[in-house]
Parts: C-alpha cells; structure tokens; sequence
C-alpha cells in the first residue's frame, strides 16, 4: 500500500540522516540529492532529475534507494573522469511528482581524499 511504502521510505531516509558510513567515502560537502522514487510490493525504482541516466531498483524501497546511492556515486566518477561539470542538486520543491511517487534524499559519496 501506498501508507506502508511512505513508512518504509520516512524510516529509510531518517537511517540516511542519522548514518554515517566508514567505508573510505566521505559524504560530498553539496550533497543530498532529490530522488524520485516509484513502485509497487517487491519492485521499485529511483530516478535522480539532476544526473539523466542515472537510476536504480531494487525489491524494497531500502534496496533500491541504496542501489540509487553507489549509482550516483558512480555517475560522480565517471563525470570526473570525462572531465564534466557535476550538477547540483535541484530545489526538491520544483519536482513534479506522478501519483504513487515520492521524493527521498540520497548522499552523494565519494572516495575520502588521501592527503
């Protein structure tokens, strides 16, 4: 349902909030990015309007937006590496949403700069 499924995204997102991961990547100083995020039991999937091509899915709302997470790390990488600029995240506030979707944050990390 549609109430279960904003559950599990409140509850994911306040996760994404409150954690910090030790993994050798850092959270970008700009960096949360409006996701759109759609589906239904057992399949979802997420769409970043700042970075066109980059998307993810996943069985649950967890999985698809962790998915979302190493995607848009990825597409950072790549950006970098043909030397593009990388857009900012946009005002969630100007999304146009279709019924059953909603907006969650995902953070954008990148490898910790060795110094």
């Amino acid at each position: 349902s549609i109430a279960s499924t904003q559950n599990n995204l409140d509850r994911h997102s306040q996760r994404y909030h409150q954690e910090s991961r030790m993994d050798g990547l850092e959270m970008n100083s700009k960096s949360r990015y409006p996701a759109i995020v759609d589906g239904e039991l057992g399949a979802y999937g997420v769409v970043f309007p700042d970075v066109p091509g980059c998307y993810a899915m996943g069985t649950t709302v967890d999985e698809a937006l962790a998915d979302a997470e190493d995607g848009l790390a990825e597409f950072y990488e790549l950006f970098n590496e043909k030397g593009k600029e990388w857009p900012p995240p946009s005002d969630p506030a100007t999304l146009e949403l279709e019924s059953g979707e909603m907006i969650a944050f995902v953070p954008l990390r990148v490898p910790a700069r060795q110094t």
